[in-house]
């Protein structure tokens, strides 16, 4: 992802903040060199990586918890990630069969 700025949105109501999972972005940030950093906060962030040789993290927040999580290799750095966050959940088992779906347009196009 080197030369993306991510945003990492925050929806919130003042009294229960959540991810916006359809950006699937989270204040997780793990490199190959081995380490990773995890912002435990719903603050709003940005994520410039790698732009002119260096990598900018970010969240509009007063207070912050930071991690910084190294091991030998990703599954080291997840295996320890886990241990903050809990452990992901299983995929139910109807998830995992096959996905079809087809486009119809039972009308016709239509001039406008």
């Amino acid at each position: 992802m080197r030369g993306e700025v991510v945003d990492v949105d925050i929806l919130g109501d003042g009294n229960q903040y959540y991810e916006n999972y359809s950006s699937v972005w989270s204040a997780f940030y793990m490199t190959n060199k081995g380490y990773a950093s995890f912002y435990d906060t719903f603050a709003a962030g940005k994520y410039k990586l790698g732009i002119n040789d260096q990598t900018e993290l970010y969240h509009h927040t007063g207070k912050l918890d930071w991690y910084i999580i190294a091991g030998k290799d990703g599954d080291e750095i997840l295996k320890e990630y886990y241990t903050i966050i809990g452990k992901p959940k299983f995929v139910p088992l109807w998830a995992c069969g096959p996905v079809a779906w087809r486009d119809e347009n039972k009308g016709g196009a239509k001039e406008l």
